[in-house]
Formats: structure tokens, C-alpha cells, sequence
């Protein structure tokens, strides 16, 4: 007989690649957003409200968080704070009012506003941006798994560029099987073929039982080879069979 050597469809392999690649995508997307989108956007509506607006666009310090303000915030509570000493703990201010009576910072997730009296600091208070440090975290979140799993959608689409399926002589080959001849299959399970297009070989060689599948989704030559095993080991060929019954379908549809 000659042989068949099958890879897997072409359909499959571009479902595969799109999937992948689309879950890659969001993912980066997602990690994107959290770890510079949103700020920036946060950075760009805060500066927006400013009057006057700066001169510069000022920086985004990452460590103005609300954990971080709350807890400066305490520490001023308890010690008398001078401009200068906020600023050599701090950096310079990101925006200054006018009147020298307000400073902001700015953080990815939100904005420290200071308030003075003089060189004394009176007050400070974090302020959420349009997208919170909450709203940051989940993206980033979200962003960590979809690439964890397009990571291992790519092993997958791997091992389906790696699907390989021969039938010779010696009999029925699939990766990590042994041969089965076609003296050791008993049977074709058919029962979901009409409806899921796979069926199983059964097979028993000695001790040795069980079954393989073959799927016209997964498997470039099902037809052949599901055809050539039929004929080689006298089983009724499902394939025949559904097109006979799909082809009388369409003709009691025609009428």
C-alpha cells in the first residue's frame, strides 16, 4: 500500500495562531495600560485642571501611592514640616499655585496635593485619579495572566504544528504510540463521528488494549486513512456513510 503521511489542517493551525495571538495581544494591552497608559492619561487629565497650566508636563513619581501620602501624611501629624524638608524628602513639586500655597505631586494612580502657610506645610491628602491605583492593579493583573496563558497556548500550538499521523504497511502510527497493525484493530467506535467528526480505533494486540483517535479537524489525511484502515481490515467506512446520508439530505431539501 502506499503510504500516508498526515500533518495537521490547516484550519486548525491558523485557529490556533489567531487565538494565541489575540490573547497575546490583550494581554499586552492589558499590562500596557497598567503600567503606563493609565498613568499617563491620570497625569494628563490632573494637569488639565490646573490653573495655570505648567509650563512643562511634569513627571510621574512612582512612589506617590495612597499607601505612601497616608503615611508621610502621619508623619507630618506628629513633627512640624518645613517646605525645604518636604521637598529634599520628596523631590521639587510637579505644579506650584500662584500663591505658593499648594504643591502637587503626581503619582501613577493619583496625586499628593500639599498645602502651605508660608514655608510650613498644612496639609496632605491623596487624591484618586480618573483611574485608580485599584483600577492600575487589575490591569496589571489581568495583563500577567493573559500572557501566562498565551505562554502556554504557544507550547500548545507547538505541539500542534508537531501533530503526525502515518499509516504504512506496519500499520497505524501516531506520535508517542507504538505501532498498531491492522491485525490488532477490532473496531471503529463511530458513535459521535456524524456529530463531532472524530472516531476512535479500537485495538487489541496481545495484552496490549485500547483505543486511538482520529479527527478530520486534527488530521490533514482523515479521509485516506480512515478510508485505507476500512478497507484493509473489512469495517463499514462512516465516511462513505455520512455523505451518503448528507447527500440525501440535500436532495429531500431540494424538493
Amino acid at each position: 500500500m502506499e503510504r500516508i503521511v498526515s500533518g495537521t489542517t490547516k484550519e486548525r493551525i491558523v485557529r490556533t495562531l489567531i487565538l494565541t495571538g489575540w490573547v497575546g495581544v490583550f494581554g499586552g494591552w492589558f499590562l500596557l495600560d497598567g503600567v503606563s497608559g493609565y498613568p499617563k492619561d491620570n497625569l494628563e487629565k490632573a494637569v488639565a485642571e490646573l490653573v495655570p497650566l505648567p509650563e512643562q508636563t511634569p513627571e510621574i513619581h512612582p512612589d506617590i501611592t495612597k499607601e505612601s501620602v497616608e503615611r508621610f501624611a502621619e508623619t507630618f501629624k506628629s513633627s512640624r514640616l518645613t517646605q525645604r524638608e518636604l521637598i529634599e524628602d520628596r523631590g521639587e513639586a510637579g505644579w506650584t499655585s500662584p500663591r505658593h500655597d499648594e504643591l502637587r505631586y503626581f503619582g501613577p494612580g493619583g496625586q499628593m496635593i500639599v498645602t502651605l502657610a508660608g514655608d510650613l506645610v498644612t496639609g496632605v491628602e491623596f487624591q484618586d485619579g480618573a483611574h485608580t491605583e485599584t483600577d492600575l492593579d487589575a490591569q496589571l493583573y489581568l495583563g500577567a495572566v493573559l500572557l501566562a496563558i498565551a505562554a502556554v497556548m504557544m507550547i500548545q500550538t507547538v505541539r500542534v504544528l508537531m501533530t503526525r499521523v502515518e499509516l504504512d504497511d506496519s500499520g497505524l502510527k501516531m506520535r508517542g504510540r507504538a505501532v498498531i497493525p491492522f491485525s490488532a484493530m477490532t473496531e471503529l467506535d463511530t458513535e459521535d463521528y456524524r456529530r463531532k467528526g472524530y472516531l476512535d480505533v479500537i485495538y487489541k494486540d496481545g495484552d496490549k488494549s485500547g483505543s486511538v483517535r482520529l479527527d478530520d479537524y486534527v488530521h490533514r489525511a482523515f479521509r485516506p486513512i480512515v478510508s485505507t484502515i476500512c478497507e484493509k481490515c473489512g469495517f463499514e467506512n462512516p465516511i462513505d456513510k455520512k455523505d451518503k446520508e448528507k447527500a440525501a439530505e440535500e436532495a429531500g431539501d431540494d424538493d
